[in-house]
């Protein structure tokens, strides 16, 4: 058996895998944070990146709309 035959199959498979593993972090991220051991707060990275996940991050205003006379 050739090289080629065999390595092909591994080659095609860690595509398929490294495919899939991209998939399932942008379509189910609360799952691959599960699946990967990270918590939210670690993944989002400081309080001040606006994830939401610390108590001391950003804080909500109110925003005042004026009309021109």
């Amino acid at each position: 058996m050739s090289l080629y035959a065999t390595l092909e199959p591994l080659i095609v498979g860690a595509a398929v895998i490294a495919c899939a593993l991209v998939v399932l972090r942008k379509q189910a991220p609360r799952l691959w944070l599960k699946l990967s051991g990270r918590s939210a707060a670690a993944a989002c990275g400081s309080c001040g990146s606006g994830c939401g996940n610390c108590s001391s991050g950003p804080t909500q205003s109110t925003v005042h709309l004026h009309r021109k006379p």
